[in-house]
Formats: structure tokens, C-alpha cells, sequence
């Protein structure tokens, strides 16, 4: 059996999706980010009606819980029924993803080779040249993906090869 617990959407979160589906006229997926602030309590940041654009949809969910969310996604794009059994995890484990700011166009296929052998990196995923310091999110064109049992040792090991190459 899994140890790890199931987590529940709280109810005022709940509520909140289903007044912006409503108001979005959204019938099928759509993207919400929410934010927990101690003075107004849960926060929506985004809403897009649109699936999650990141690495942690299609590729840290896979890692995590054996769950492949493109799938469904097409099924609900191609017309074709959305099996639910697809939401339903595998396995419990935790995926992180890390974005260091660095200069991407001083990296090797030397350095990259060696970040993808350090403990828990399951991917670096390059994804644009950038020829000065990045200083911004914007401009990430470096994701290092980990995955653990446990939360921050896939953290830990996440910016710590970071760390490691920011040190280069």
C-alpha cells in the first residue's frame, strides 16, 4: 500500500474554480493557479483556458505519478471521451524542476552530460540559447528536472545541480 497521503482540493478552492469555469464559459480543461494569502486566504493568480503550458504537465506528472495528462488532452481536443482512470495516479513520488539563472550559451554538451548524472536528475531540457546573464524568469532557457520519494530531495537535488553549474 502507498504511505503517501491523498490531498483533497479544499472546498473554497473548489468553489473558485467552478465560479471562474462558469464565468470563462469553459466546458472542458482549463488552467488555474492559485495563491494562499494568510489576509485574504485563497487567491486565484491565473486562469487560462488553456491546459498548463509547462514541463510539470508533461513531463513532471509522468515522473511523479505515472499519470500522462497529454493523453487525455488529446482525447478532449480530437473529440474522443476522456478516460478519468488517466487523472488517477500510479505511483507517489515528487518531481521538481529547477531554472537556474545562468548564461545558457556557456553550456557544453560536457557540462549537460554531467548535470544528467548527478543523483535524482532524470532531465535537462534546454530549450534557447542565451548570450548574457539571465535575470530574469522570462528568459530560463534552462529546466533541470529531478524526482524523488521524497519532497526535498527532489527539491534539493533540483538546485543543487544548478548551484553546481552557476558555480561554472
Amino acid at each position: 500500500s502507498l504511505a503517501w497521503p491523498m490531498l483533497t482540493v479544499p472546498h473554497e478552492v473548489q468553489r473558485l474554480a467552478e465560479i471562474v469555469a462558469r464565468k470563462l464559459g469553459v466546458t472542458g480543461p482549463f488552467k488555474l493557479d492559485f495563491l494562499y494569502d494568510e489576509r485574504y486566504g485563497w487567491c486565484i493568480i491565473e486562469a487560462a483556458t488553456r491546459w498548463t503550458g509547462g514541463f510539470e504537465g508533461s513531463i513532471g506528472s509522468l515522473r511523479a505519478t505515472g499519470r500522462n495528462l497529454k493523453k487525455p488532452l488529446l482525447d478532449f481536443a480530437l473529440g474522443l471521451p476522456v478516460d478519468l482512470q488517466d487523472f488517477v495516479p500510479k505511483w507517489y513520488r515528487y518531481s521538481a524542476m529547477y531554472a537556474p539563472l545562468v548564461k545558457v550559451s556557456k553550456l557544453t554538451p560536457e557540462l549537460l552530460a554531467k548535470i544528467r548524472t548527478m543523483p535524482y536528475v532524470y532531465d535537462v531540457i534546454q530549450t534557447r540559447t542565451v548570450d548574457k546573464l539571465v535575470t530574469c524568469g522570462a528568459d530560463r532557457g534552462l529546466f533541470i528536472l529531478t524526482s524523488a520519494d521524497e519532497q526535498n530531495v527532489a527539491l534539493d537535488a533540483a538546485q543543487g545541480a544548478g548551484e553546481w553549474l552557476q558555480q561554472r
